[in-house]
């Protein structure tokens, strides 16, 4: 099967992500993660992506300091060294770098302003391209959310 390089992260990213502000609760974030059934939420503040928090942050902390969890903020909670990329990334690098890595997310980040969260790409995300790019009839199922401009 030859490389189509043509796929860029835009094209699979979930574009406009639900975000978070880091002086939430660890409780809100949980709470929208649940509503919304993800597992990773930007932490935006002023504008400014400043961390990231996921499910996994937040069952650690509440696992080992469960007392200390009710009274935290996610900006206690969330990774600040943030793994991010431009919309025109090509999704074979980001992907086997989230693999080599053991990222669940990049944050798709804006060239002009590269602390403007404009996306979020996620295993989940992988994996729908995995799925689009080897099995063409299961296509119409994994659709592109359409996120990229032309070139």
């Amino acid at each position: 099967m030859a490389h189509d390089t043509k796929f860029r992260i835009c094209d699979f990213m979930t574009p406009t992500p639900l975000v978070i502000a880091p002086d939430l609760s660890l409780a809100d974030a949980r709470e929208r993660m649940f509503r919304h059934d993800i597992r990773h939420l930007p932490v935006v503040k002023d504008g400014h992506l400043v961390g990231v928090v996921t499910q996994r942050d937040i069952a650690v902390v509440e696992a080992t300091s469960p007392e200390r969890a009710a009274e935290m903020c996610v900006g206690d909670a969330m990774n600040e060294d943030v793994f991010t990329c431009g919309p025109e990334a090509r999704i074979d690098v980001i992907a086997g770098v989230m693999a080599s890595e053991r990222y669940g997310c990049v944050v798709v980040v804006g060239r002009e302003k590269p602390t403007k969260c404009e996306g979020i790409f996620t295993a989940v995300d992988a994996m729908r391209a995995l799925v689009y790019f080897s099995e063409p009839t299961l296509r119409s199922d994994a659709t592109l959310p359409g996120a990229c401009k032309p070139d």
